[in-house]
């Protein structure tokens, strides 16, 4: 069941997809490959990932740090594929509230926070609504790497495309 994550009036939603119906060939690959990165563990850690593994849709990569503080959760986006530099810019580096304006940062950080919690897999797909890019459509892949039940990165994989133009 699809459900808003996020709602803000100059903002359309975006929602989370528990069942990973991916539809974009990127999302897909990778969701297969984070689950044979874990095998019969709970999450794969990061050393589990290989850029070998990951050819077909490196550049639609994100890492993503969590980074706990007195009982709160903040993320640091580490690394960014191409494809997803193109559409948000030169991010990595940087905590998510210097990247995304206040007004966005639930858009982002609820997605993030769910994949965390429930830690598995999550699919998250809408339109985007960085910098009026609302031309485009995407979906991601958000997926938890750690160790045992400690979640400690999120793997992202972001595919966007124009809206109304059929995916190949």
């Amino acid at each position: 069941m699809a459900l808003p994550l996020f709602a803000e009036s100059d903002a359309l939603p975006i929602f989370d997809d528990w069942a990973l119906a991916f539809v974009h060939a990127s999302t897909q690959l990778a969701s297969k490959y984070w689950d044979s990165c874990r095998g019969d563990r709970l999450m794969p850690t990061l050393s589990d990932l290989s850029l070998r593994g990951m050819k077909a849709f490196v550049a639609d990569v994100g890492l993503i740090d969590v980074v706990r503080h007195d009982g709160t959760m903040e993320f640091s986006i580490r690394l960014v594929g191409e494809n997803v530099r193109r559409v948000f810019g030169n991010i990595a580096r940087r905590d998510l509230r210097e990247v995304v304006p206040p007004e966005g940062q639930a858009r982002w950080r609820k997605g993030y926070e769910l994949t965390v919690n429930a830690k598995r897999r999550l699919r998250v797909y809408g339109t985007v609504s960085f910098e009026g890019k609302n031309w485009l459509d995407f979906e991601s892949l958000l997926a938890p790497l750690g160790s045992g039940d400690s979640v400690t990165m999120l793997f992202s994989v972001f595919a966007s495309w124009p809206r109304n133009e059929p995916l190949t």
